[in-house]
């Protein structure tokens, strides 16, 4: 089934162990607290471009988020943030 959790406070970096891949990937974030988890299911990744209508099988969405406290950037003023996505070999 489709799959579309908010998670809250989450650490500063998140790990996706691909047993079958043999490796961790690592999302470290920088001024995002929040993270989103999802997979668009069947329906969804067929009416998605860039997916293959068989790839929900094989796919998990991790992102980096401000969503308990959403940021607002006034005219003329910066906010920063980011994220860096690391493999490595389990």
């Amino acid at each position: 089934e489709e799959v579309d959790r908010i998670y809250l406070n989450t650490p500063r970096t998140l790990s996706v162990v691909d047993v079958a891949g043999g490796r961790t990937i690592s999302l470290t974030k920088t001024n995002l607290p929040d993270a989103v988890v999802w997979n668009p299911w069947i329906d969804k990744a067929k009416a998605t471009a860039d997916l293959g209508d068989e790839d929900y099988k094989v796919m998990v969405c991790v992102e980096a988020a401000a969503i308990e406290t959403p940021v607002t950037v006034a005219p003329g003023a910066t906010w920063r943030c980011g994220q860096t996505l690391s493999v490595a070999s389990s």
